[in-house]
């Protein structure tokens, strides 16, 4: 039927579910570099890399992808690999521009279901499109938007780079420790706790007494940990693991390995799952030192992973990691350095905001035939 300028179709009528087109590949089989990029339901773009020709997506690019988990959504227009846990491959009608197609499924914005399946919401549905030249016009002013809202994304990852470039100028490689450094396990630096769960099945246990952090709280190009919006009640910190102030959060086990050892600072009490370890400094130890030192040293984490359909990195063989001790009055002249570039960093995040904020206005108004 149609809607004044727009027809609107039911949504597999509109976009076809081609996911059976391609072959998936097994997180455990993702390696972090190759030939050919692995395109998942994650968070990040890239989940990985494979080597294997006969895996690439062989049919018309481009692509939107939908995860069915996760609801992220995701525009590929080059040779990719499909990854294999709940990702769906959705090929639009000839008449409805891929490009178009990733816009409207940002702005259908499906409910979350937890971590059930919600690609059968989208079926449900309807999808609503214009002409050509109408899809071509609300498009490339997305696109302007998008691509400012990436810069500012992309400033910020470069703002992480220059944080540890500042690390090693004045640490060295914290594993391979060329400036001779005082080794020290992770245990020896802090004191290191796994986090849990406390049962679902008791309701007492959830309510808003204490955020209770998980790995999507710890954030690539965020220092201190995000806000959980999950709490756990009063009762269920005490079957919890909770740290105070000025500890370390870092991811141990996690579906994709790009997300192992990510790290972050605690600025208030909260409680933890068990995906992550804690750091606890001992006297002695720097906390936003030793938050640089982790970040740093991230790739060495990764190594230290187990191989499967989780990567996890055990608290035994975390807490024994070897890496570096500097003298006290250089961890800190680093964290004075650190707080300075904090200062700036979080005008940049303001930019970043108010251009997450523009894309959103603009997307809103583009899908209520305001512009």
């Amino acid at each position: 039927m149609s809607s004044g300028k727009w027809t609107t179709l039911e949504f597999t009528e509109a976009l076809q579910d081609g996911t059976t087109h391609g072959h998936k590949i097994e997180q455990s089989e993702f390696k972090p570099s190759g030939k050919f990029p692995i395109v998942d339901q994650g968070q990040s773009f890239i989940a990985g890399y494979a080597d294997d020709d006969s895996l690439v997506w062989k049919d018309e690019l481009p692509v939107v992808l939908f995860g069915d988990h996760t609801r992220v959504v995701k525009y590929v227009d080059f040779p990719f690999v499909l990854g294999a846990d709940g990702i769906k491959v959705l090929i639009p009608r000839k008449d409805i521009l891929p490009k178009f197609a990733y816009y409207a499924l940002i702005h259908a914005n499906v409910p979350s279901a937890g971590y059930s399946r919600h690609f059968k919401f989208l079926k449900e549905s309807y999808f609503s499109f214009p002409s050509l030249p109408e899809q071509r016009r609300i498009a490339a002013l997305l696109d302007k938007a998008d691509r400012l809202r990436r810069t500012r994304r992309y400033a910020a990852q470069l703002s992480d780079t220059f944080l540890q470039a500042v690390f090693v100028r004045m640490f060295g490689d914290p594993v391979r420790n060329p400036m001779g450094w005082e080794r020290a396990k992770i245990s020896d630096l802090g004191e290191v706790e796994t986090g849990n769960t406390p049962s679902r099945d008791e309701p007492r246990y959830y309510g808003d007494y204490i955020e209770w952090i998980k790995s999507d709280n710890i954030v690539r190009g965020e220092m201190i940990v995000t806000r959980s919006l999950e709490m756990l009640s009063e009762e269920g910190l005490k079957e919890g693991r909770c740290v105070e102030p000025g500890s370390l959060l870092v991811t141990c086990i996690a579906g994709s390995p790009t997300s192992i050892g990510n790290v972050a600072l605690t600025n208030r009490k909260v409680a933890f799952n068990q995906q992550i370890n804690a750091i606890t400094p001992y006297k002695g130890i720097e906390s936003v030192f030793l938050y640089g030192l982790i970040l740093v040293s991230k790739p060495f984490v990764q190594r230290s992973t187990t191989l499967g359909m989780k990567r996890i990195i055990t608290k035994s063989k975390f807490e024994n990691l070897l890496l570096i001790k500097p003298p006290l009055a250089l961890q800190q002249k680093f964290a004075r350095i650190v707080q300075q570039f904090e200062y700036l960093r979080a005008q940049q995040r303001e930019a970043e905001r108010q251009a997450e904020h523009l894309f959103q206005t603009l997307l809103h108004r583009a899908f209520s035939g305001e512009v």
